[in-house]
């Protein structure tokens, strides 16, 4: 909510928002919002991650047993207005994000990603740069001008370390907008890929998926597939898939992974992920964080 104060003092666009302090006070904002428009609504929590802290609600007939109590532990929570192709004029562009590390006396932004997110918007993984930007180059520019306003926001507050600022672009009424959903003033699962991308390949693309397997793999087979399939990077090539980040299960052997691509461009990140997969001997999905 203080963000959320910040960006109105500052003149960015803001989605319509309305506060309810106890899960009694949030059938009048659906009511309010469905007066002003809006079919679905989101009640966001103080505090959250991941999809986690948000509740989807039709604002014509909520289901208002599925609003838990602890949503309002942190506080108020804001009920807002969802933009997607069912309000009248509004077309989703990208859900694109900010990398930010912030020290001492600075804040840097140093990438930037659009977050790949299920259909329930949960986060599945990110590629960068966003893949719109060629349509929408004039993105670019006000994408790191609100990001560096939420950054500088952030630091006031005393915040140090890396932190992202996530966004949704519309195109409504034929003008596209660029909003703030929230800053993450943590690790999240851009930051890694990130740092790694840009570490090993400053100037390319890249893109990251967490791949959930059906049946555990042994870690050593699975680099030893990907290998087979001529796509592992080694240091000093162009293109490879890096995979950094494995969740084991109770016998060592893997059950989820992070994968980071680094290619040219997107479709050639795709084309290496695919290659890598057609190797698997197990079924595979993508999977959130």
């Amino acid at each position: 909510y203080l963000l959320y104060r910040h960006q109105l003092e500052r003149g960015l666009p803001v989605f319509e928002t309305l506060l309810a302090a106890t899960p009694r006070e949030v059938p009048a904002a659906l009511a309010r919002l469905r007066q002003l428009g809006y079919s679905t609504a989101v009640v966001k929590a103080q505090i959250g991650a991941s999809g986690y802290g948000m509740i989807k609600l039709n604002t014509q007939n909520p289901r208002l047993d599925s609003i838990p109590n602890y949503l309002f532990f942190e506080g108020p929570c804001m009920v807002q207005g969802w933009l997607d192709e069912e309000r009248a004029g509004v077309r989703r562009i990208g859900s694109p994000s900010i990398q930010m590390f912030l020290d001492d006396e600075t804040v840097s932004l140093f990438d930037w990603t659009e977050q790949i997110l299920s259909e329930a918007s949960v986060h599945e993984g990110n590629m960068s740069p966003p893949p719109y930007i060629q349509e929408h180059p004039e993105l670019k520019e006000e994408l790191f001008r609100q990001g560096a306003i939420a950054g500088e926001w952030l630091h006031a507050r005393g915040y140090r370390g890396t932190a992202s600022t996530d966004f949704v672009v519309i195109e409504q009424d034929g003008r596209n907008q660029v909003i703030i959903c929230e800053i993450n003033a943590r690790v999240t699962g851009a930051t890694y890929p990130a740092v790694l991308a840009r570490h090993f390949m400053p100037a390319g693309c890249w893109k990251m998926r967490n791949i959930q397997f059906r049946k555990s793999l042994d870690g050593d087979q699975l680099l030893s597939l990907i290998d087979n399939a001529q796509v592992l990077y080694r240091p000093g090539k162009d293109t490879g898939i890096i995979p950094f980040n494995f969740n084991t299960d109770d016998k060592g052997k893997v059950i989820k992974g992070q994968f980071l691509c680094l290619g040219e461009d997107h479709e050639q990140c795709s084309g290496i992920l695919a290659r890598a997969w057609t190797e698997l001997p197990v079924e595979w999905g993508y999977d959130r964080d």
